[in-house]
């Protein structure tokens, strides 16, 4: 009888369908926020994806559910991109290392750098 109550665990393609995400997509968008910043733009908040970053590190970064992906890294990007923006003041010196970092856990990675 628990047995008819399990759920079989969805694959990592089942959830960003649900959740109407391409995680890829989801890179690429972070990786020209990141190339338009390095350009010295201003640091717009509203032009990162954070539902879909968040929602990419729940699909594949998290260890244990048969769907853990260590590259991308779209938990530790994320991670980087919340510590910019914590930041009472940005500029364009203070972040260059961040904004590194962010595209090695998720573009460098894809491409097999």
């Amino acid at each position: 009888d628990a047995m008819a109550n399990e759920r079989p665990p969805l694959t990592g393609e089942e959830l960003a369908k649900y959740w109407g995400l391409d995680c890829q997509q989801v890179a690429s968008k972070t990786e020209r926020w990141v190339q338009k910043e390095r350009f010295g733009q201003s640091f717009e908040r509203s032009s990162v994806d954070w539902r879909g970053l968040e929602l990419c590190a729940f699909i594949y970064n998290v260890r244990n559910t048969g769907r853990y992906q260590s590259c991308p890294d779209y938990a530790q990007a994320l991670l980087v991109l919340k510590s910019i923006f914590t930041e009472n003041s940005v500029s364009q010196k203070d972040v260059e290392p961040e904004l590194e970092s962010i595209k090695n856990y998720l573009i460098d990675c894809v491409n097999g750098l």
